[in-house]
């Protein structure tokens, strides 16, 4: 891959770190946040776009902290879980990509 590519390999389809998350889920159940690893806002524009789910549903602290790398997770989880803004039986859905090209997601239900 040209090395150009590398900071969208999360959003390309050999990229799997990211996928619709319905995939995961029976019709009945909603994510309520994707809390992302946070490379960049454009990557978590596309991957909101990919996955149609609405930008509002991405939780970013970037604007506050830029790329905190293997912090960024519990940072935006304590601050998201701090607002009050999910409860008990929410679905959260958690994805980081890392270096060498390695990725992972988690479904968690609250």
């Amino acid at each position: 891959m040209p090395a150009k590519n590398i900071p969208l390999f999360p959003v390309q389809p050999g990229g799997h770190a990211f996928k619709d998350p319905s995939d995961d889920c029976t019709e009945d159940d909603e994510i309520k946040f994707l809390l992302p690893h946070q490379p960049s806002i454009k990557i978590l524009q596309e991957v909101a776009k990919r996955v149609n789910m609405p930008f509002e549903k991405v939780k970013t602290n970037m604007d506050r902290y830029a790329n905190t790398s293997g912090g960024t997770i519990p940072i935006i989880l304590d601050e998201t879980l701090k607002t009050n803004e999910f409860e008990n039986g929410d679905l959260l859905l958690f994805a980081a990509v890392g270096a060498g090209w390695t990725w992972g997601t988690a479904l968690y239900k609250w």
